[in-house]
């Protein structure tokens, strides 16, 4: 009787819950994430996807889910205040150099791809780093990070040197970057995929993920709190119940941005986040770019072939050409440069129609 029992339990699950247990629970909670608030909108969710006891039973389980998180399906009252205090650095003084680099060196056999590129980052400023293809850039970014080993040359963070550190001591430290292929966990829901980006600052080990005393769970309650505000901060407000895999590529940039800020960086490298975006998607960069720097003072070093998002936005600029740094100036100035125009610019009528 009992395998005939288990039989028959396996195909209703496969008839109502296809996806299993958990991705019901999924769900149910996208829907409710897209407009149906509190236990009744969970029961209504449960009646279209899961059919009878099924659906009931789940949503009475994400009820008490959500409610032992503390969620509420918005970042509520104190939400805009616990991300402001999340993201602000207060010891950080506007204008003091952050972050510097000296002397950097990269060579892959007879290539130098990064020569003696020197580089000081103030803190609260927004660098750009433009130049052609295979000038360098996002070589220098592996550097910073601790991707690539230079040949020669060291990085400075607060005058503490990173250089001999690896990736992950880096990203503890605060230098967190994006990279111009989104990296997603595609599976996984964009809040899941942002709360990712917190684990750095959640030391819990498989004896608490197993136990979960207390303390583990107002860790993930307060994970999940700035996870759902970061989500609206970049736009992606209702979408946070969404695999990662049915989002437009537009929407996966965002996404990847938030991980990045829930990183809760000092320095935030961004590798072309403009790419493969339309003109309205770009504007929406472009503004939240801007606010993250005005309105929560973070450091960012940008690399872009859009120009004119590099000039709109930028307090400096920096150019590199054959991985050597040819000018860094203020952006008015820095299209005025011909050493940068004879690299880069070509002529002074694309500069004009950037």
């Amino acid at each position: 009787l009992r395998p005939i029992l288990y039989g028959a339990l396996i195909v209703i699950l496969m008839i109502y819950l296809p996806e299993g247990l958990a991705g019901g629970y999924q769900r149910l909670l996208g829907r409710r994430g897209r407009g149906r608030g509190g236990k009744a909108g969970a029961k209504e969710a449960g009646a279209e996807g899961a059919a009878g006891p099924a659906g009931e039973i789940l949503a009475g389980a994400g009820a008490l889910v959500d409610s032992a998180l503390g969620y509420s399906g918005a970042p509520g009252g104190s939400g805009a205040e616990e991300l402001e205090r999340f993201l602000a650095r207060p010891e950080q003084k506007a204008g003091e150099t952050l972050m510097r680099i000296e002397g950097m060196v990269k060579r892959f056999g007879g290539l130098t791809a990064v020569d003696q590129v020197d580089l000081a980052i103030p803190a609260g400023r927004l660098c750009g780093l433009i130049g052609a293809n295979g000038a360098g850039k996002t070589t220098l970014f592996n550097l910073i990070t601790g991707i690539e080993a230079p040949t020669n040359g060291k990085v400075f963070f607060r005058d503490r040197e990173l250089t001999g550190l690896k990736m992950e001591d880096r990203a503890a430290a605060g230098i967190i970057r994006t990279f111009q292929r989104t990296r997603l966990f595609l599976s996984m829901t964009v809040l899941e995929n942002v709360m990712a980006g917190m684990a750095l600052h959640f030391r819990n080990g498989a004896l608490d993920a197993l136990v979960r005393p207390r303390r583990v769970r107002n860790d993930e309650a307060e994970a999940r709190r700035l996870a759902v505000a970061l989500v609206h901060l970049v736009g992606l407000a209702g979408r946070e119940f969404e695999p990662c895999r049915n989002l437009p590529y537009g929407h996966r940039r965002l996404v990847e941005l938030a991980r990045a800020l829930a990183a809760r960086p000092a320095v935030l490298l961004l590798d072309e986040p403009a790419a493969g975006l339309n003109h309205e998607e770009r504007q929406h960069l472009q503004g939240l770019i801007r606010r993250l720097r005005d309105e929560f003072g973070l450091t960012i070093v940008l690399v872009e072939h859009h120009l004119s998002l590099v000039l709109q936005t930028c307090d400096r600029v920096v150019v590199l050409h054959h991985g050597r740094k040819i000018a860094e100036d203020v952006p008015g100035r820095i299209v005025q440069n011909d050493q940068v125009i004879e690299a880069y610019l070509g002529t002074r009528r694309r500069v004009l129609d950037a």
